[in-house]
């Protein structure tokens, strides 16, 4: 019998989470997870970090029927925290594929804009799908829209 997680594996939890650990000592990746009070994993968000340019590529899911309210706060919490460590991460990028159009609105009201298309960037549901890149600049006026989310999420 195997355990499953969403529609994950115990095992690819396991070597996801060993892989991250790495990233993370190579100061490579910061991630946060998101659980509900009752233990449940109901998300993630990581920031990839390019060692060059500093800059983080995020990458976020939540599961079917996390509240809206709960998404945009955790989003706003994480960003916040991602640009206030000590690193300084200039900017953060965020490619959304074009058959996801949920996080456009998200993101949009965080400050990110839309910057470029790539396509056929990465799989999604067993094809090479194209994706949007949107791009948020670390700067006051962000830390400090991100800092009112945390307390106000809603959009």
């Amino acid at each position: 019998m195997r355990l499953t997680f969403g529609s994950s594996t115990l095992i690819d939890w396991v070597e996801h989470y060993i892989e991250q650990r790495r990233a993370v000592r190579a100061g490579l990746r910061v991630p946060f997870l998101a659980l509900h009070e009752d233990g449940r994993v109901i998300g993630e968000m990581n920031f990839h970090i390019d060692p060059i340019s500093g800059s983080a590529e995020l990458s976020i899911w939540f599961g079917l029927g996390t509240p809206r309210a709960t998404v945009q706060w955790i989003t706003a919490s994480a960003l916040f925290r991602a640009f206030a460590l000590p690193a300084r991460i200039p900017r953060t990028t965020a490619p959304i594929a074009v058959t996801n159009p949920g996080p456009r609105r998200l993101l949009a009201h965080y400050g990110f804009t839309e910057v470029a298309m790539a396509r056929e960037l990465r799989e999604l549901g067993g094809e090479r799908v194209d994706h949007d890149i949107w791009w948020l600049d670390r700067g006051a006026d962000h830390l400090a829209g991100l800092a009112r989310g945390m307390t106000d999420p809603t959009l």
